[in-house]
């Protein structure tokens, strides 16, 4: 069995998946959009290391997660809720 962490990002308000772009430790990852969806991002990770992840999304405030341990033959799945950034310059 592999160990994968699996990431999505969601609207906070209308609960939809959207797109933009995760950050794993200092990596950046696009979400793609496919057949009128975003699909998750899907990695194999090596055990026994820890990711700190962001997602970011244009107009939403980031979420941010430190130190997510991943153990051998751990399969994470991350729903991340991203706000909206409601600046208005």
């Amino acid at each position: 069995m592999s160990t994968t962490l699996t990431l999505q990002a969601y609207d906070y308000n209308s609960k939809e998946k959207i797109g933009g772009f995760a950050e794993i430790n200092n990596v950046y990852v696009n979400f793609k959009y496919e057949n009128n969806d975003f699909s998750p991002i899907v990695l194999d990770v090596k055990p026994e290391n820890e990711f700190d992840i962001s997602f970011h999304f244009v107009g939403s405030k980031n979420n941010r997660i430190n130190k997510v341990k991943v153990v051998k033959k751990d399969s994470i799945i991350i729903k991340a809720y991203l706000k909206n950034n409601d600046i208005i310059d």
